[in-house]
């Protein structure tokens, strides 16, 4: 019975002290006396040194701010009516002085945060960049066939479709090695936002020479040497004798070289505007002009000395062209950071107009008793009065350039760079496609009567064909 008594009272008495507690809870602790002094004003106390990560902003309560502290209103002390909140005092000179020993706490930075809400830092404005390069080009076309050997058995010894007759020199073409040259680059934005820039640039490529040379002591007969044609008066196959048997009991010895020439350069002047930029993304458009130029020439150069010493010839024609090109450019480029290493593509096409440029000359010397004409006389074979001089011609074309890059941050403002490049060039006039084979030598005094006979041959073909150029670039950027 008394354990049954003690439980009842136990029972009451917690059910009075929690109705107390609720009715205590319903009234602000404020809400009992009016207040009319001073506003309460405290400072955030300083967080424990390594207190977890913090950032800059002032709405946490123990983060240190960037800028000087100020007070945080802490609320009316207890007693103050809600509706006789104090007002802070009209125009305060300033923030009340922190107390003695106050110090902001320590910045912590998590680099496994995400930084979405930050701005990627500006880059320098202004770039220069200086690159060695190391470009092979398209090798040099060679329409018709130009040399070729011979047996002095056939009935047109060296003449083609004759049994005995192969070709040595064209058609085909004649491959350069690889050519070293330099380009150097500058490129600037505007300091503010980095929207629109501008960039110029220049590459050249040192001159490539190709040598093909041909010869015969004329011991081997059945292996002459011979400049063959197309006779149009005729309408057959015929060919010229360099070296090998000309008549019973004399033989010639003679020899055929062939140079090639090329040399190529170009600018760039860009106006630039920005698309993305991030942290790791750059994206930029790309439009301005273009200039490419492109000199090649082709020089055929022949000797021929017969055995009983009556006659000797030497002779040179020389085919020579330059491409250059004027066009509007557009495109684009993107570049992907990684750390210090970076990637970047860029790809632009340019139309315009390429204006083209000719040039065919040549003359042969004879001399000795057997020389029905002797002295210098203009043009050969494949050089003739009807062919000869320059000439002059636009056409439209077009240069598409792809290039990739890859670099390293050497340093906060170098950065080292290796890339590939292709530039694909449309509509070009190249030497040996402006050799015309089909010859009629009646214009010319040292085979005929040096005045024109049947058709005006040869011709300038002016066929025009692609010229491409790639390879490796290896270079150093600085940024300011």
């Amino acid at each position: 019975m008394r354990t049954d008594a003690h439980l009842r009272r136990g029972t009451a008495l917690a059910c009075l002290l929690l109705a107390s507690g609720f009715a205590s809870a319903q009234v602000p602790y404020y809400n009992q006396v009016p207040y009319s002094g001073p506003p309460q004003w405290a400072y955030p106390a300083a967080p424990a040194q390594g207190y977890g990560p913090q950032f800059h902003s002032p709405q946490f309560y123990g983060q240190p701010m960037a800028y000087p502290v100020q007070p945080v209103y802490m609320g009316p002390p207890p007693g103050v009516h809600p509706i006789q909140l104090p007002q802070a005092p009209p125009g305060p000179p300033g923030p009340p002085t922190p107390p003695p020993g106050y110090a902001p706490g320590p910045v912590y930075e998590d680099p496994g945060m995400p930084q979405t809400n930050y701005a990627p830092p500006r880059r320098p404005s202004t770039k220069v960049e200086v690159d060695y390069i190391l470009w092979w080009l398209s090798r040099s076309p060679i329409h018709s066939t130009l040399l070729t050997r011979g047996n002095a058995a056939d009935a047109m010894p060296g003449a083609l479709g004759q049994p005995g007759t192969a070709a040595l020199f064209g058609p085909g073409g004649q491959n350069y090695s690889a050519a070293s040259g330099i380009r150097l680059s500058f490129e600037t934005w505007e300091p503010s936002e980095q929207v629109f820039g501008f960039s110029v640039s220049g590459f050249w490529l040192a001159p490539q020479f190709r040598r093909d040379r041909f010869s015969n002591d004329g011991s081997n007969t059945a292996a002459g040497l011979y400049l063959p044609f197309f006779n149009p008066n005729a309408a057959s196959n015929n060919a010229i004798l360099l070296a090998g048997l000309f008549t019973p009991g004399v033989t010639s010895a003679g020899t055929f070289t062939a140079t090639s020439k090329v040399e190529f350069w170009g600018t760039d002047l860009n106006g630039l505007c920005n698309f993305v930029r991030t942290d790791c993304w750059t994206i930029d458009g790309i439009f301005g002009v273009k200039y490419l130029q492109l000199d090649e020439g082709l020089t055929l150069e022949t000797t021929r000395v017969d055995s009983d010493g009556l006659f000797f010839r030497t002779s040179s024609e020389h085919f020579g062209t330059r491409n250059q090109f004027v066009g509007g450019t557009l495109g684009g480029r993107g570049e992907f950071r990684w750390g210090k290493w970076t990637t970047s593509l860029l790809s632009t096409i340019s139309i315009g107009n390429n204006f083209q440029n000719l040039l065919i000359d040549g003359q042969s010397t004879r001399a000795g008793g057997a020389a029905a004409v002797t002295g210098t006389t203009p043009g050969f074979v494949y050089v003739q009065p009807s062919n000869m001089g320059r000439f002059a011609s636009n056409d439209f074309s077009f240069v598409s350039v792809l290039q990739a890059k890859a670099g390293y941050q050497i340093s906060e403002r170098l950065r080292g760079l290796f890339g590939y490049e292709f530039t694909y060039w449309t509509d070009v006039l190249r030497p040996g496609n402006q050799i015309d084979s089909t010859v009629n030598l009646s214009q010319n005094g040292a085979f005929g009567t040096g005045t024109l006979s049947g058709a005006a041959r040869p011709t300038v073909p002016r066929i025009a064909s692609d010229f491409w150029a790639h390879g490796l670039t290896l270079g150093l950027e600085y940024r300011y």
